[in-house]
This record gives C-alpha cells, sequence and structure tokens, in this order.
C-alpha cells in the first residue's frame, strides 16, 4: 500500500509526514495551450509549488518515470493531442497511487466514470479559471482527508 501524500501548503510547509519544511509540492502541469503552460509555469512557482510543464499526455508520463522526487498532483487537461485526457487520468491513477489528480476541462466531466478508484484522489476545476481558483483547488485536493 503505498503512502499517504504530505498535506502541503503552498509556501511548501509540509503539515504531516516525513518531508521537511524546505520542501515543496511538485506538481506536474499537462495543458497543450501554449499560454497557458506559459502563464501557470510561472504564477505557480510563485505560489510556492515546483511545476513540470508537459503539453503532451506523452511527456507527462516520461516525466512521471522519470527518476528523482515523485510528483504530488497532476493538473491535466482532458483534450490533448496524443491521448484522451481520460485514458491519461487512468494511466496516472492506477500507475502512481500516491499522484493526487486535478482535472482541468472547459468541458463539465463526472469523474465517476473515469472507471478507477478515486477514494478523493482527482477532483474537477472548469475551465476557464482565475490563478487563484486553482490554487484554492490544489490546497483542497492535496489536503484531502488531512
Amino acid at each position: 500500500m503505498a503512502p499517504a501524500p504530505v498535506c502541503f501548503k503552498p509556501d511548501g510547509q509540509a503539515s504531516r509526514g516525513s518531508h521537511n519544511a524546505m520542501d515543496k509540492a511538485r506538481l506536474l502541469l499537462v495543458d497543450d495551450q501554449p499560454e497557458l503552460l506559459r502563464l501557470m509555469g510561472t504564477y505557480l512557482p510563485r505560489a510556492g509549488y515546483a511545476v513540470t510543464c508537459c503539453a503532451t499526455a506523452g511527456q507527462a508520463l516520461e516525466a512521471l518515470a522519470s527518476p528523482g522526487p515523485a510528483h504530488d498532483a497532476a493538473i491535466v487537461d482532458m483534450w490533448l493531442p496524443d491521448m484522451d485526457g481520460r485514458e491519461l487520468v487512468s494511466r496516472m491513477a492506477s500507475g502512481y497511487p500516491q499522484l493526487r489528480i486535478l482535472i482541468a476541462s472547459g468541458a463539465a466531466l463526472d469523474t465517476d466514470s473515469l472507471g478507477v478508484e478515486l477514494a478523493g484522489r482527482i477532483r474537477f476545476l472548469q475551465k476557464p479559471y482565475v490563478p487563484r481558483t486553482l490554487i484554492d483547488s490544489l490546497e483542497r485536493l492535496l489536503c484531502a482527508g488531512r
């Protein structure tokens, strides 16, 4: 059984677990819109997160499999050029049980329809969103059940 994710605050402070106070929540941002990647890739680090930006599902899966510290959460667009977002979320959820997933989409989505056991690990955020709403959603996702 995978360890439960640590509850992070945006400033990188961990409220429990083995992480020290210098750790930041590591995010994987997956979206095919270059302007959104650029904007959130700038904003999220200023809010205290470590961010890896990916424009395709393939890049996201490579980033997850790469050596180094694990990602704590992924922000995933449902419409990607190389893979359906549902397939990517399913692979992420089954292959990385510690990963929390925030689905960001302009279309409404029933997360129960994804066909994976979510146990509070996956949430939905309606696009368009403002950065503060994204941060609030990330905080709730990372701290769910803590």
